[in-house]
């Protein structure tokens, strides 16, 4: 037996119709369900119009519309046909037709709907009060912009007056210039929701600076000020307006559009229109390219040329308010870039209060050493340690500085003294330490008020989405949304599901606050610097702090007993302790005690190489790691090797010389070890280690020689990338005096400071316990 079905054909009123209000729904009858046939109505028995008419019957509980007119007629009567009030049809195919389909029942709408694609657009303009906007400082993610909306069904776009009756249709379906068409009705009633949400925030921001300027004009009235009665009359004046329905135009902040921007992201995207900036801000494609600012001679160094594009960058991004986040390679000039655009600022007069920059404790001296080398003119303050200085005094001596450097240890204790600052600029360095947005110092840093925040980092923020947003968050708040927001949007999606559109979007959304170069990037590696060199001050661990206090008081006790060879050959053998113990306590007990207790670290050095190791490993760089001390690369072999799952090298004096071979053998290969650990004499010549862009020297030989013989196992011919290489030295400690000697920081009566250590022995017994004792920090 042939299977017979009601089909329900929708059809537009005939134009030469008199009776053209009425919608005809054609009920046919088609037969088969692979290759269904129509079927004449006058052509059926009885038994079959009666199980058509059941069939309809149900489909009329379903669709309740469809039986407001007549019944279906008796066999031979003809068509069957249902007419609709324009109403009927709009409230059918709004909630009825989807629920028929759901059921198994066929129904047809014209074929013309199906091709009308609905848009939205969003044009934006600045706001056409540009003195009134100045005067509320207005700037970066809460400037305020005037909006447009615009609808397309089609390739038609829409009037205002037509926009309104789609919004209102509800269903989508209307007569637009002669012919009906049906929007998408899901975009209608999403941007209908987006529509009215702005013109909240647009009414509620009004409403507030209109209580705002009310109250002022009430405290000048009870003050007597002269022009109070002209600000009262200002005040009702723009009451009235705001009770008549506003002005004729809307605005809304950057920020908020940046919300519309994230969620029409995840339902249906909103096409933003506008200046290149405001659509780049939206997600949009386009990016600015910010004007060649000028270097003022107070820079001491000449940038190259991708560093003058990160100045040009940070310095429009500055002047536009958004927050930036350079995060160049490790190597690539970051601290350079950031204090050169400090000096643009300074030499333009543009500057409005002190910068701030927070940093790892290991790098604040390489600041501090890095703004003198290269912004000799600048007041440069170090916040940390002890002895800073706190409350008023601070906030008085912050305010006399152009750059003030201090620790995220320091901020966390101390924001409050720092939140009384007028600072112009926050910069947070290596700025991953405030992933977890609810650590102590990643809440301090957020709560300093500034008119600008910058973030640098070296790690490849696209690779750690969280960390993205968490930065990115710092630096311009809300614009990626809240943290719950993100990760079920976009991290799920693109973390779990690869989902490579919402990866693209994402980057859109994030491409405008983000400048990023890699050593790899052929347009930089021809401009590279050779090599860079940082010194890294790290912090001890309170166990090496009390070996060192403890070693340090009996040698200074031997030291007054000592004479001649004996005193030569005690600080020669005190040196190599402190080493030790500055090192890994493990070093200097020599008892095969772990690295780390129960989780964390006993070393400030070995604790900073895994910094560096982590920081390395995710951007595809290898490291040589040298040390003077066989016994410490003894220690550090196994650790390494355990921490990266592979087997790390360690290239020593007791190598063979074929085992040696295989070892630099297998670290030029393309799949070789990420690092490699060598003794400083051993490793120090002969060898080609190109494959390494990364030398870290533990322990410091106070030869330069040596040192940049160490250096240029990887720094050769053959190296076709940026050497960074990192000197560590220990805080407070014999370590720091040397080093700062031989900046010219601190001056010695009639010392002859010399390549190597001989020096140290001719010293007094005064002068060497006061550059041995320990300068402990918090």
């Amino acid at each position: 037996e042939v299977e017979l079905q009601l089909v329900y054909i929708v059809e537009e009123p005939a134009e030469d119709d008199p009776d053209a209000a009425k919608w005809p729904v054609r009920v046919r009858v088609r037969s088969g369900t692979d290759a269904p046939r129509p079927v004449s109505a006058q052509s059926l028995d009885r038994a079959s119009v009666e199980k058509l008419r059941e069939a309809h019957r149900k489909a009329v509980r379903i669709a309740p519309t469809l039986g407001e007119t007549a019944q279906l007629p008796q066999p031979g009567d003809g068509d069957w046909d249902v007419y609709l009030e324009t109403h009927q049809l709009t409230h059918f195919v709004t909630h009825e037709v989807d629920k028929l389909k759901a059921s198994g029942v066929t129904v047809m709408l014209p074929k013309a709907w199906a091709q009308m694609e609905t848009k939205a657009k969003l044009e934006t303009h600045e706001a056409r009060d540009p003195a009134e906007a100045a005067t509320k400082k207005h700037i970066g993610m809460n400037k305020l912009v005037d909006y447009n909306w615009r609808m397309s069904v089609g390739d038609v776009e829409l009037t205002e007056e037509e926009m309104e009756d789609l919004v209102n249709s509800k269903s989508g379906l209307i007569q637009l210039r002669g012919k009906w068409v049906m929007a998408d009705k899901q975009v209608v009633s999403q941007v209908s929701g987006y529509m009215d949400a702005l013109r909240e925030k647009s009414l509620a921001r009004k409403k507030k600076e209109l209580e705002q300027l009310a109250a002022t004009a009430e405290i000048a009235k009870q003050l007597g000020e002269p022009g109070w009665e002209a600000l009262m009359a200002d005040v009702e004046q723009r009451r009235q307006e705001f009770n008549e329905g506003g002005e004729e135009h809307e605005q809304v902040t950057v920020a908020e559009l940046r919300e519309l921007a994230l969620e029409s992201m995840t339902q249906e995207p909103i096409e933003f229109t506008g200046s290149t900036w405001h659509t780049a801000l939206l997600g949009g494609v386009d990016k600015v390219a910010p004007e060649r600012v000028d270097i003022p001679k107070t820079v001491h160094a000449e940038l190259r040329e991708y560093q003058r594009r990160g100045v040009d960058w940070l310095y429009w991004m500055s002047r536009n308010g958004i927050g930036a986040v350079l995060a160049d390679d490790m190597g690539l000039g970051k601290t350079l870039q950031l204090l050169s655009l400090l000096a643009v600022e300074k030499e333009r007069g543009e500057q409005t209060g002190p910068t701030l920059v927070v940093a790892p404790t290991s790098v604040v001296g390489n600041w501090a050493r890095e703004a003198q080398r290269f912004v000799p003119d600048f007041k440069v303050m170090v916040q940390h340690g002890p002895s800073r200085p706190r409350g008023e005094d601070f906030a008085q001596a912050a305010t006399e500085c152009d750059l003030v450097i201090t620790t995220y240890g320091t901020v966390g204790r101390d924001f409050k003294d720092m939140g009384e600052v007028g600072w112009q600029r926050v910069v947070l360095d290596e700025a991953q330490a405030i992933k977890n947005s609810a650590t102590r110092s990643s809440k301090a840093v957020r709560s300093l008020p500034s008119e600008h925040r910058v973030a640098l980092t070296g790690t490849p923020v696209e690779n750690r989405l969280s960390e993205m947003r968490s930065i990115l968050d710092f630096c311009n708040p809300g614009v990626l949304g809240s943290a719950s927001f993100f990760r079920n949007h976009f991290a799920k999606a693109i973390e779990r599901n690869d989902d490579e559109e919402m990866s693209e979007r994402l980057r859109q959304l994030t491409a405008p606050f983000i400048l990023r170069r890699v050593k790899t990037d052929p347009n930089i590696i021809d401009d590279l610097p050779e090599k860079s060199e940082q010194i890294l001050t790290v912090s001890m661990t309170t166990e090496q702090a009390a070996l060192y206090k403890a070693l340090v008081n009996q040698v200074k006790k031997d030291l007054q007993e000592a004479t001649g060879m004996n005193k030569r050959g005690l600080v020669l053998s005190s040196l190599t302790r402190i080493k030790q113990i500055c090192n890994h306590p493990a070093h200097y007990l020599g008892d095969s005690s772990p690295v780390t207790l129960k989780g964390k670290h006993r070393s400030g050095k070995v604790k900073e190489l895994m910094r560096i190791v982590d920081e390395a490993t995710e951007s595809g760089e290898r490291l040589l790691v040298f040390t003077q001390y066989k016994a410490f690369g003894d220690i550090l072999q196994p650790y390494l090797s355990d921490q990266l799952g592979r087997e790390i090298p360690f290239l020593h004096g007791g190598v063979s010389k074929n085992k040696r071979d295989q070892m630099v053998e297998d670290f030029q290969s393309e799949d070789g070890p990420p690092a490699m650990i060598l003794s400083l004499k051993a490793g120090g010549t002969g060898l080609n280690l190109t494959a390494a862009s990364i030398v870290v020297h533990m322990d410091r030989w106070w030869n330069p020689a040596v040192e940049n013989q160490a250096t240029d196992r990887a720094f050769r011919i053959g190296q076709r990338r940026n050497v960074q290489v990192y000197k560590m030295i220990t805080a407070g400690t014999l370590e720091e005096s040397i080093q700062d000697i031989l900046d010219g920081k601190t001056q010695l009566a009639g010392a002859v400071v010399g390549e190597g250590e001989g020096w140290l022995t001719e010293l007094d017994p005064d002068q060497l316990a006061a550059l041995m004792s320990y300068r402990g920090r918090e």
